[in-house]
């Protein structure tokens, strides 16, 4: 999706990127390659520095930080809506009628505007899930392997299913709705309020 050239739905997408899921793959050319100098260490809040990921990490190169703290939004995951309005705006690049600027300028709108909508996860269908989870758990398997092979518990927790939703409620027309509901909102707080009490 932030490289805009996500068009088709998230459930094709997925398994479209299945044959290049190997991360167990990636991870031994680099440790083949840097050797010792590679360290390949688990995201374990209790077991990391000052319980924080930038600390750990800053430690482990002998460079050490003051209190340290992230923001709330850092890395935050698009959500559904983010997501399909741009796979429709995508669709239009091709075609002249929209531009990776205007998707960059939806974006920021999107945060601005806080555009929510429930997470894309819950669009994915089971089947999609279940070929997503067994193509991870040899990569992860093939990891635990050769890295923490005395490691008496899995390296990680599988996340919990999630109701399912259908992607046909975010058909073209009622994006459109949202989108230009929630930019009223924005741009025009009044306007939007002054609507609600027309009868």
């Amino acid at each position: 999706m932030k490289s805009r050239d996500l068009t088709v739905d998230v459930n094709e997408y997925l398994l479209g990127t299945l044959p290049e899921m190997r991360v167990a793959g990636a991870t031994g050319d680099l440790h083949d390659v840097f050797g010792r100098e590679f360290e390949l260490a688990l995201y374990d809040r209790d077991q990391l520095k000052g319980h924080d990921i930038c600390s750990d990490f800053f430690g482990r190169v002998g460079v050490e930080l003051g209190p340290f703290e992230n923001p709330s939004d850092v890395n935050a995951s698009a959500n559904a809506i983010e997501i399909e309005v741009l796979r429709h705006f995508n669709r239009l690049i091709e075609h002249g009628l929209w531009s990776r600027r205007n998707s960059r300028g939806f974006l920021r709108f999107a945060k601005k505007g806080r555009v929510e909508g429930p997470p894309i996860g819950r669009f994915v269908r089971q089947e999609v899930e279940e070929a997503v989870r067994r193509r991870a758990d040899e990569e992860v398997a093939e990891i635990k392997a050769r890295f923490f092979p005395d490691l008496g518990r899995p390296l990680f927790k599988r996340p919990a299913t999630t109701d399912r939703l259908s992607l046909d409620d975010f058909n073209e027309s009622k994006l459109l709705r949202a989108i230009v509901g929630s930019m009223l909102s924005v741009v025009h707080p009044g306007k939007q309020e002054a609507k609600a009490k027309t009868p």
